[in-house]
């Protein structure tokens, strides 16, 4: 239900925060629990439909409006064409994701891909988590002021100043000790170089950042910066299948992907 988005608008997060934290919670839980009792990976399909199921019956109990399903030729053009450039970006945002882990595990075998994939998943996790919180909190404060040109550009300065705020908190102590929580978490078979973390922190710093044009962007009802800001993110690709046949090795294809990730940040903020 819906309903616990609209509810933002008025600056009413609970509903919201308490459908998340469900959702997180009940994955948590059967993944755990099918984990320890059959050993598989087949836990994780079922986690989905578990939580996903527990998050709409959330929804449902805390929504204020009855969910009713009917069609709209107007609202649905409007959907349309708000949505349509959010699905291209989406594309666009999972092919490139996910290029530099192809690229590492063709070129460089799978052990270097296990390590590659251990230092992104802790140094990006932040990046995902945040990213969520900031929309959620920080779009409506925004959107609320579109109708006012001032109010509106002294709130986006405001979240600019706070975006890069945050990605320092978060990265500065990860370039120093996301090496040993690396090593820790995963493995000493899994430590990365010093090099490897400062690079990828680099790049997920920009991709952080980016949130904050893109965040701008979406409250003046604008999607195509998304895609706009996303597309330059191919640079990366190209960079990395060059520093491959250079071989530059796993360095150069981490610094391929940073580089399209500032790339991007400055697609966004132009």
């Amino acid at each position: 239900h819906l309903d616990l988005v609209r509810v933002q608008r008025e600056h009413r997060f609970w509903p919201i925060a308490c459908q998340n934290l469900t959702i997180a919670l009940i994955d948590f839980l059967v993944v755990l629990g099918w984990a320890y009792l059959f050993r598989g990976y087949f836990e994780v399909p079922i986690a989905f439909l578990a939580s996903t199921l527990a998050g709409f019956l959330v929804s449902q109990l805390l929504a204020t409006k009855r969910l009713s399903i009917k069609w709209n030729t107007s609202v649905a053009k409007r959907a349309w064409g708000f949505g349509s450039p959010l699905v291209l970006s989406g594309i666009i945002i999972l092919l490139a994701s996910q290029a530099d882990r192809v690229l590492v595990g063709a070129s460089l075998g799978l052990p270097m891909l296990a390590v590659y994939g251990a230092a992104m998943t802790i140094i990006a996790t932040p990046t995902s988590f945040v990213s969520n919180v900031i929309l959620t909190v920080l779009l409506p404060i925004l959107s609320e002021a579109v109708p006012d040109e001032n109010a509106f550009t002294k709130r986006f300065r405001y979240v600019g100043i706070i975006v890069t705020f945050i990605a320092g908190i978060i990265f500065m102590p990860v370039m120093f000790l996301g090496k040993p929580i690396i090593a820790h978490a995963f493995g000493p078979a899994y430590s990365p170089s010093l090099e490897l973390v400062w690079i990828i922190g680099l790049g997920q710093a920009a991709a952080l950042v980016r949130i904050w044009p893109n965040l701008g962007a979406l409250a003046l009802g604008e999607t195509k910066n998304l895609i706009v800001s996303n597309l330059p993110r191919a640079a990366g690709v190209v960079a990395a299948l060059l520093a491959i046949r250079l071989g530059f090795g796993l360095i150069g294809i981490a610094v391929s992907f940073a580089f399209g990730e500032v790339v991007s940040l400055l697609s966004a903020l132009w």
